[in-house]
């Protein structure tokens, strides 16, 4: 992977789209950090993720075990 296909948060957070939910059509990751999971709030089904420039919720389709503080790429 180079590094043109890793994007920071608030680059994601960023785009804008006015036809409706954002698509991804290339292939981009995004690395953070876990700050809030299912079992340290209730968020059934979430997580909040951060990088140095900014945070994301996150919402999955299954619960998780996921934990605050674990490293998460998300692609």
């Amino acid at each position: 992977m180079n590094a043109s296909q890793i994007i920071t948060i608030d680059s994601l957070r960023n785009w804008e789209t006015t036809s409706g939910p954002l698509s991804i059509t290339e292939d981009l990751s995004v690395y953070g950090i876990v700050t809030m999971d299912e079992t340290s709030g209730n968020i059934y089904k979430q997580l909040y993720v951060q990088d140095h420039t900014a945070g994301i919720n996150v919402r999955l389709t299954a619960s998780a075990d996921f934990q605050a503080g674990d490293s998460v790429r998300i692609f």
